[in-house]
Order: structure tokens, then C-alpha cells, then sequence
């Protein structure tokens, strides 16, 4: 068999990277955890953000309610055509908006102008890429604290047998196999706890819009809260900007980065938020009384 006749067989299929090799992936990945990163998978995920961007938008009176129940019901890659997708991105070289386009073809009247309203390709993508890593993380952690199980078991199970201890890969003094086990345990936990710190980092959203000041939001946004405001929220949100970008942070399922263009803070408190009511208020508030933020 010709070299030819091997590529246009099974090796047809691209498998550049040894995470995807027909023989070693698995040593590399799981089924779990590949599926994490395909393109259907990721894509749906896009989709999932553009949905949520646009209730959130509409909750906070930015685009109609209407316009954005529509592009939730629409944003799954079953009523979107896949191969159009696919040609669009050839012919564009552009990894996010054909998808765009597909959903705005299939949302009727004009609701799908509304669709990524102010955002920025790196708003999505950033974002997803987040949750992408989130959900690697749960799957080691998961692992992590069924072998810390184990490990735990075996420790209580073997804590009185005896065995030789090790040196410089020679024999040394006596121990028990549960004191052994216990080092593994501990080593085992403090990874966890490593991975736990990291998961605290990682887990930011990206949605700042174009230029990252979330210039594309209505003027109000850009006001400072009454006082009694800021302190029902417990001192967290300064102006309606960081009303929307907590909301968003905790409709996703991310957290608000702890420095943002215009104040620094700790902002995941989307549970706790009102956000119509915010924007009902700093709609109907006199606005001149309060300090507006420089830009």
C-alpha cells in the first residue's frame, strides 16, 4: 500500500495534535472531557452566551423583550444550518459571524438585529473558552476527590501493615504501607487545593463590548447608583455598568473580573440583584444630582 493510498483512507481524517491520534489519545483524554472542546459542543456554547446576553439586555430595558425571546428560542444549533456555517467561515475567514448569521436568518421580522447588540467577537469566544475550561476543571475535581477517596481507604485499611521503607531506590528503615498511603493522600489534596485556587482565577467573564467600556449601553448605565442603592447591594455595584456586567456574570455562570474599566471591585452578586428595578430607578432618578464617571 502506497503512501497515498494510506492518506486517502483512514488517515484522511486530520489528527494533528496527539490528543486526537487514533492510538494514544486515550493516554491524553477522556471521551468526557474531548467533548468538552468540539466544534458543535463550543459552538452551542456560543450561541448559549448570545442568548443570554440578549435577556439580560432586555431585562435592563437595552433591546426589546420580544427581540430577545426570540433569539433564545432560536439559539440551538438544530435549527441553524451547519453546512452554510461552514461555507461562510471559508469564505470570510471569520470564526464567529456566519454563526451569527445563520440565527439571525432563522429569527423572524427584524429581532435579529438585535442579535450580539454592542459585543465583540472576543466577548464570546473568551467567555465560552472560560466555561470550556470551568467544566474541565469540575471533571479533575470530580476525579481528584474520588481518588483522595480511595487513597483515604487504603490508608485506614493498611494503616498497621509493615513494609520496607525506600531510599535512593534501596531498602531503609520500616514502615507502615498507611503512612505511605497518607503521603499520597496529602499530595493528592494539596493538587486539589491548587486546582480550587485556579478554578478562582480562571472563572472571569469577557463581555466589556468592543473597546471594553461597554460604550454600546445606554447613557444612564454610565451613572453613579443613589447611595441607597449602593448600600442594599452591599457595596458592590457603583454605577448601572456594573449592574449589567454582574447580572451577566451570574446569568452565565462566570464572575465579574475583579478590575474593570471604570472602578475595581469584587462584583459576583447577580443573585442578589435587582437589575429592572436599578434600571427603572436610574431611569426616573433626577441624574444631574449625581457624579458622573469619567471616561
Amino acid at each position: 500500500m502506497s503512501k497515498e493510498d494510506i492518506y486517502h483512507g483512514d488517515c484522511a481524517r486530520a489528527r494533528s495534535h496527539i490528543v486526537d491520534s487514533r492510538f494514544y489519545s486515550s493516554s491524553y483524554a477522556t471521551g468526557e472531557a474531548r467533548q468538552i472542546f468540539c466544534d458543535k459542543y463550543r459552538y452551542q456554547r456560543w450561541l448559549e452566551i448570545e442568548a443570554t446576553l440578549a435577556l439580560t439586555q432586555a431585562e435592563l430595558g437595552v433591546v426589546p423583550q420580544v427581540a430577545a425571546d426570540e433569539i433564545a428560542k432560536n439559539a440551538h444549533l438544530m435549527y441553524l444550518g451547519l453546512h452554510s456555517i461552514q461555507e461562510g467561515i471559508q469564505r470570510t475567514n471569520h470564526s464567529l459571524m456566519p454563526l451569527l448569521w445563520a440565527l439571525q436568518k432563522v429569527c423572524k421580522d427584524d429581532t435579529g438585529q438585535y442579535i450580539h447588540y454592542g459585543a465583540t467577537t472576543q466577548d464570546i469566544q473568551d467567555t465560552a473558552q472560560v466555561l470550556e475550561i470551568g467544566d474541565a476543571i469540575a471533571i479533575m475535581e470530580r476525579d481528584l476527590r474520588v481518588i483522595i477517596g480511595l487513597i483515604m481507604g487504603l490508608m485506614e485499611r493498611y494503616k498497621n501493615t509493615l513494609t520496607i521503607g525506600r531510599t535512593h531506590c534501596q531498602h531503609a528503615l520500616p514502615i507502615t504501607l498507611g503512612l505511605k498511603f497518607s503521603i499520597w493522600a496529602d499530595e493528592v489534596y494539596r493538587n486539589l487545593q491548587r486546582l480550587m485556587d485556579c478554578k478562582k482565577r480562571v472563572m472571569g467573564q469577557f463581555l466589556g463590548h468592543d473597546a471594553n467600556n461597554l460604550a454600546g449601553l445606554p447613557p444612564l448605565f454610565f451613572y453613579v447608583i443613589p447611595h441607597n442603592l449602593y448600600t442594599a447591594f452591599g457595596g458592590m455595584c457603583q454605577t448601572g455598568h456594573d449592574v449589567y456586567k454582574c447580572r451577566l456574570a451570574g446569568a452565565i455562570g462566570t464572575k465579574e473580573p475583579e478590575k474593570t474599566a471604570l472602578i475595581d471591585g469584587k462584583i459576583n452578586i447577580a443573585k442578589r440583584l435587582k437589575p429592572a428595578v436599578v434600571f427603572m430607578y436610574l431611569r426616573n432618578c433626577n441624574c444631574r444630582n449625581h457624579k458622573k464617571i469619567p471616561s
